[in-house]
């Protein structure tokens, strides 16, 4: 596109002159001359030219006068005085005028060159202003949505202090922003948090990562306690830590939500354990009477059968055959009822588990299923004194393993592992099945692996569930030797 050169000179043959330099540097361009004031007013609106070149000297009009024209309306239109004489001094004073650059009539070749560099550094002058005004807007809008949010956010100094809080964070603060700038942040932070906080930003600072993410109680001005969820990025400049920006949210209530359900999980929990003690109780109750009463009543019957079948041998032959082949039959039917009540009273509380320990109950349970369901198995087992609670919870949680194994698992073998590691029980039963998968494992029905968690998160312990495709599942569970104190 040709620029638009206005010419006040008051000389055609100067002008023409002055268009031919111009053009020798390859420059597009329309002009216009001009000699008068009126005529020079008239051409800077409507003419609206890129590029002023100007005569100081005139019959009624000046080059000064000009300049002070085309300041008025265009700041930073390039203007070139191109004239006879100029002092050195007169040069300096239209410069700082706002003159672009002035050329002697005597020197014309400079006069393209000149009009070169003047329109670069317009051109340069306005992509400048232009990133200006965009970053401006880019930073006015910024300030307007951090004003507007509810995230409160503020910026401290290297020293601590505040430098700025948008409107959330001084509603939540109360304190107004000449009252911050005299404040630490850390000032707000309660005590007992104090160091926490301080050591948190001191690890981001010396990581130099870019965010960095932290939860505290702070003290309003009206001495209420807020608890904000804070993600901070430090500020450098020119590579020197400056201090650091925050943006955080007011989680008081969420916390507070978040802590009930945390105290009401550890009430259910408690609950459910209470339960589960009082079950067993009563199972352990339920299979010692059933093991004593009924076992007892039934060896008594057994003991009476056999006295009949000694004192039927004097009978007729027919007769007496008759009767101890009814008597055999209520023999091996109240064998078989024994069996049974011992199962069910083992299968209620097995009695070796009281007597004989974890690591005894454990290798009964593995010989009992094993042979039940057909799948060898090898076992390494320790005995290690346990407490009742983790000794039921964790031949409970192993029961449910292998019967997972047995229906589940479509397994050949399981391996049985009860050992203590530092302060731990750790039981580690792994079969060679089809391997469960992370879908079973997420299922809302998976009643029995939650149960089984839920009996370790009882005592304190946790169970790790594994399943590799063709290869297996691994069953960890780790139980502590004794209860964790409250600090630890």
């Amino acid at each position: 596109m040709a620029i638009r050169v206005l010419l006040l000179e008051d000389s055609e043959a100067d002008a023409l002159l002055a268009v031919h330099e111009i053009r020798q540097a390859g420059i597009e361009f329309d002009w216009r001359r001009v000699e008068t004031r009126e005529s020079f007013q008239d051409a800077l609106t409507t003419f609206e030219p890129h590029l002023v070149l100007a005569d100081f000297t005139l019959p009624h009009f000046d080059g000064r006068t000009a300049l002070l024209m085309t300041r008025a309306l265009h700041r930073d239109l390039p203007f070139i005085f191109v004239t006879g004489t100029l002092g050195e001094e007169l040069a300096i004073d239209l410069l700082k005028d706002g003159a672009t650059d002035y050329v002697l009539k005597t020197r014309l070749p400079r006069l393209g060159p000149a009009v070169q560099r003047a329109l670069r550094e317009q051109n340069e002058r306005e992509q400048r202003r232009a990133a200006e005004d965009a970053h401006r807007e880019a930073l006015e809008r910024y300030r307007q949505v951090v004003e507007n949010t509810t995230e409160v956010v503020y910026s401290v100094d290297r020293e601590g202090f505040f430098t700025y809080a948008n409107r959330a964070g001084l509603r939540l603060s109360g304190y107004s922003m000449g009252e911050l700038w005299r404040l630490r942040y850390s000032e707000l932070v309660l005590p007992d948090h104090r160091e926490r906080v301080r050591r948190h930003y001191l690890r981001h600072y010396l990581s130099g990562s870019l965010a960095s993410n932290v939860e505290f109680p702070f003290k309003t001005k009206q001495g209420e306690v807020r608890w904000l969820a804070a993600s901070a990025a430090l500020i450098f400049e020119e590579g020197e830590y400056r201090g650091f920006h925050v943006i955080a949210r007011d989680i008081t209530e969420q916390r507070a939500y978040r802590e009930e359900i945390l105290r009401t999980s550890e009430q259910l929990r408690a609950l459910a354990a209470r339960l589960q003690s009082v079950r067993e109780d009563e199972q352990t109750r339920i299979a010692r009477e059933i093991h004593d009463e009924l076992g007892q009543a039934l060896t008594g019957l057994k003991i009476d059968l056999v006295w009949m079948a000694r004192r039927l041998k004097g009978f007729p032959a027919e007769e007496g055959k008759i009767l101890l082949q009814k008597i055999a039959s209520m023999e091996t039917l109240i064998d078989e009822t024994i069996r049974t009540v011992r199962r069910i009273s083992s299968e209620l509380r097995p009695g070796v588990l009281d007597d004989l320990g974890l690591a005894a109950a454990i290798e009964w349970q593995t010989r009992e299923l094993s042979e039940r369901a057909g799948i060898k198995y090898s076992l390494e087992a320790k005995d290690v004194t346990l407490d009742r609670d983790r000794a039921t919870a964790m031949f409970r949680i192993f029961q449910e393993a292998l019967t997972n194994v047995i229906r589940h698992a479509s397994a050949t073998s399981v391996a049985v592992r009860l050992r203590q590691v530092d302060e731990e029980l750790v039981l580690v039963v792994k079969d060679d099945g089809r391997g469960i998968t992370d879908e079973e494992m997420g299922r809302h029905t998976s009643i029995g692996l939650l149960g089984m968690k839920e009996r370790a998160l009882m005592v304190g312990g946790s169970v790790d569930i594994k399943g590799s495709p063709g290869k297996g599942t691994t069953v960890t569970v780790r139980v502590p030797l004794q209860e964790k104190s409250a600090g630890g």
